[in-house]
């Protein structure tokens, strides 16, 4: 009689034994399943995200250039605009309601990309003249032409509101289209992207 309680209960200890270790390894595949999808946020997706700091002709076309390829071949592409490089969304110029001191930046920066100057080889404006000619020769489309392309292939564009407020630009002083945002809003982007520039 107990040899028969023995074989009766070794079967089920084996079971409840089996059930523990099952229980315990969908336990870990789980937690691995957890870590592998908390890796994933962390990686950055394909996505690129450019600072336009300069307010120069040459370096926004690179930009501009590096921007329209990219979304081109299906990536995210967000732009964002901060002091200098604030002045090529400037579609006009307002001195209205302003301080001495941002009338004096008005007038003094570049209203839009038209009247952007050459890093190099400015030549008192000369310089933007001979590389708008070439652009022209060699079938390039200028910077206007370029800021339109960027907007129909979905690049977001956004002024930053601290560079803003500190160079007296209001929102209707810049092109339409735009986003406005802070440093949280570059933050947002830049880490959900594998490629960060600085121009």
């Amino acid at each position: 009689m107990e040899d028969l309680k023995q074989t009766t209960s070794d079967p089920m200890n084996a079971a409840t034994g089996a059930s523990a270790d099952l229980q315990a390894m969908l336990e870990h595949l789980r937690k691995c399943q957890q870590s592998v999808d908390d890796l994933q946020k962390m990686v950055p997706e394909d996505n690129m995200t450019i600072v336009v700091f300069s307010g120069e002709m040459d370096k926004l076309i690179a930009a501009l250039f590096l921007a329209t390829g990219a979304a081109s071949m299906g990536c995210q592409v967000s732009m964002y605009y901060t002091f200098w490089g604030l002045s090529a969304l400037r579609k006009k110029t307002v001195y209205r309601h302003k301080n001495l001191w941002h009338r004096m930046l008005a007038w003094m920066l570049p209203t839009g990309v038209s009247q952007l100057k050459t890093s190099k080889m400015n030549f008192a404006g000369i310089g933007p003249k001979l590389f708008n000619h070439l652009m022209k020769k060699q079938q390039v489309p200028d910077l206007k032409k370029m800021l339109e392309l960027a907007g129909e292939l979905g690049v977001e564009m956004t002024a930053c509101t601290t560079a803003m407020q500190i160079m007296g630009f209001d929102r209707d002083e810049l092109i339409d289209g735009l986003e406005v945002g802070g440093v949280a809003t570059y933050l947002q982007n830049a880490s959900k992207s594998r490629v960060n520039l600085f121009i």
